[in-house]
């Protein structure tokens, strides 16, 4: 046909030659000849690849041979085996088979697999001990590069824990490079640990990569020069080789001989003799024993054994703290009894109040007879507040004191309540007492100290109270403050002092007699440091030489205070601070004395003392009774943002107020 012919061959493998073309009626009009120009040949079979599918069953085997039969830790039971066998036998079918697909493989190497994993959840697993028994955990993680932590503490995770070094210790990239000799930790809780392990993650390093020849870790608790391995000294907790320049952890079981202290000291030694070239990346503590509780009170139903038993209780304690697991929880003070007026007024009930540990569940509530329990409860609670979950969440914290509070009985120089909001200390009766040691508030907010007696504080700082480094809403109520005047007048610090960005502050209801430098608001003319918004009322000053307070450029607010017998000089306004002083009863303030520099002289109010700059001060419907000055002007105005007219009273009533109620075990606080 003049059409013409479409047609499509399908040849033979090897098909060469030509094709005749015929049409089966009319006339053939040509013979055509096709050159076969390619030739469709069927594919190769692809090779089955079967190493995953082999690897898998090793893989099966290995782990069935090394896992025991039945329900002990490390094992598995007996069904577990049997399924995983049959599993590794079906696969093994599938790889020996010849013609298997890949698809029959690949399905084999997911069923095996799987068979693994069901397999490993059966394994019984070990009892770790619990991230409840770390006691201590420093990781350097949040120090700045380059910081001498020796200098510069405060961005450890526990700042107050490195002491007794030598040279530098310099942190980079989280990891402390030991350039000292020497340093000693501070362990809270260590000392009643059951069973503690010190887990230190450590390596040498000369500086390039390399290991220092004959380096050792000597872990011990004293500074002594001497010791002998694993008996006492610097090598108590014995001596390690330290060969490896990669990072690893090396634990240690200490000497509870040597724990006592709550001190563990590092030293490097290269030979014979204290060098550097350890790396530390951190340093951790456990009380493996399985007791460890941190901050909270002991089960009544089930009382623990003493933590010391060398020192029994007394029996001939006619009157023994009440050492009941479940002391009676004090009701809540009446707000006012006619009209003396008990609840928060003042700076302390601005930004957002001050309600301390408010809201504490009853099974939280700690009753605390001595230091170390203290000082570890809040420690606890730092940690909680840091976001540590070895310590659970943070929770509002409420601790009654019902024992004398002293540094032997605490192994440290103070009691911190820092990085931590929402507690509230308070004296269970008239037992809240302490003795030679007093509290540092530092970056702590929402804390109320209530009901206490701190006396004759002449260790650390030497300060009774030390609110400080931007410590915010805290209420200092019904508390009793003294020393004596029988040493010099450095020999104590303040009994109160607030200072470097504290604020939002009220003193209330306290005494304070039989000291040199009363209370402080601000320590330096450094503006940078100072404090601001203070409220002191119905407080009593007597008996004592002068900082009633001292004032630098905060804005302050006495009202209600009564001084009496104070020697030297009274409120103390410089460095432009400002005092609204209203309604307070002075008597016998002052020695009268005209400061040479100032020119005021020496009274119940005035700017004496140093400072370049004076301060300012508005004095409103106070009474001066034999003091050297009693007539003053105001030479500023005080703006008071808070409501107080529920707590003022005149001057001559809040005298007899201040004496009645005023101090630790004041009648208004009822159990």
């Amino acid at each position: 046909s003049a059409d013409g012919v479409n047609a499509t061959f399908e040849a033979g493998k090897e098909a060469t030659g030509k094709v005749v073309i015929k049409v089966s009626s009319g006339k053939l009009s040509d013979e055509i000849t096709i050159k076969i120009i390619e030739a469709k040949k069927d594919p190769e079979p692809t090779p089955v690849d079967k190493n995953d599918l082999a690897s898998a069953i090793q893989e099966a085997e290995t782990i069935l041979n090394d896992t025991g039969k039945g329900n002990e830790p490390g094992q598995a039971p007996e069904e577990a085996h049997t399924a995983l066998a049959d599993a590794i036998a079906a696969a093994q079918v599938i790889c020996d088979t010849v013609d298997a697909t890949q698809t029959e493989v690949d399905e084999a190497v997911t069923t095996l697999l799987a068979a693994i994993d069901t397999f490993k959840a059966a394994i019984v697993e070990e009892e770790p001990p619990g991230e409840d028994g770390v006691i201590f955990r420093e990781t350097f993680n949040n120090v700045p590069d380059g910081t001498n932590i020796r200098k510069e503490p405060d961005m450890l995770d526990n700042p107050e824990s490195i002491s007794h070094t030598s040279g530098t210790l310099t942190v980079i990239d989280g990891v402390l490079e030991m350039g000292s000799q020497r340093f000693t930790i501070e362990v809270p809780g260590l000392a009643t640990a059951g069973q503690p392990v010190l887990k230190i993650t450590i390596k040498n390093d000369n500086g390039s990569g390399l290991p220092v020849n004959d380096l050792k870790l000597a872990v011990g608790n004293k500074e002594s020069t001497s010791g002998v391995v694993g008996v006492d000294g610097y090598r108590a907790h014995g001596e390690y080789p330290i060969t490896f320049s990669e990072f690893k952890v090396l634990e240690i079981e200490l000497n509870k001989e040597h724990t006592v202290t709550g001190q563990i000291q590092f030293r490097g030694i290269v030979g014979s003799k204290g060098t550097a070239g350890l790396f530390i990346d951190q340093i951790e503590v456990w009380d493996t024993s399985g007791n460890f509780n941190p901050g909270q009170p002991s089960d009544p139903e089930e009382p623990g054994e003493p933590t010391d038993p060398q020192e029994p209780e007394e029996p001939s304690d006619p009157n023994p703290d009440p050492q009941d697991p479940n002391p009676d929880i004090p009701t809540e003070p009446p707000p006012n009894i006619g009209d003396a007026y008990f609840g928060l007024v003042g700076w302390a009930s601005e930004n957002g109040g001050t309600t301390g540990g408010e809201g504490c569940p009853e099974n939280k509530i700690l009753f605390i007879d001595n230091g170390r329990e203290l000082y570890d409860a809040l420690y606890a609670n730092e940690r909680r507040h840091k976001g540590d979950k070895n310590y659970g969440e943070p929770y509002p914290l409420i601790i009654y004191i019902t024992g004398k509070i002293t540094p032997e009985n605490t192994g440290k120089d103070k009691i911190d309540i820092k990085d931590q909001s929402d507690v509230s200390i308070i004296g269970y009766g008239d037992q809240g007492e302490f003795h030679g040691i007093g509290i540092s508030l530092r970056r702590a907010e929402n804390i109320i100290i209530r009901n206490l007696t701190i006396h004759h504080v002449d260790i650390g700082e030497k300060k009774a109270i030390d609110v400080t480094t931007n410590s915010k809403n805290i209420w200092i109520d019904r508390c009793t403050f003294y020393s004596d005047r029988d040493h010099k007048k450095d020999h104590y610090d303040g009994l109160v002092d607030i200072k470097e960005g504290a604020e939002y502050v009220t003193v209330s209801w306290c005494k304070f007699f039989d000291h040199y430098k009363t209370s402080l608001i601000g320590h330096t003319d450094d503006a940078s440091k100072a404090p601001d918004k203070v409220t002191y009322h119905h407080n009593y000053f007597y008996n004592v030489n002068s900082r009633t307070p001292l004032i630098r450029y905060a804005e302050v607010h006495l009202f209600n205070n009564y001084f009496h017998n104070i020697t030297e000089s009274g409120i103390n306004v410089r460095m432009g601070g400002k005092a609204r002083v209203e309604n307070n009863y002075f008597e016998s303030v002052g020695n009268g004395n005209l400061d040479d520099k100032t020119g005021y002289r020496e009274g119940p109010i005035g700017w004496w003392y140093g400072s370049s700059q004076t301060g300012y001060w508005e004095v409103i419907d106070n009474i001066f009774v034999d003091c050297p000055v009693s007539e003053y002007e105001s030479t500023t105005s005080v703006h008071i943002p808070y409501d107080y007219s529920m707590a003022l009273n005149d001057a001559e009533r809040a005298k007899e107020l201040v004496l009645q109620y005023a101090g630790a075990g004041s009648p208004s606080l009822e159990l």
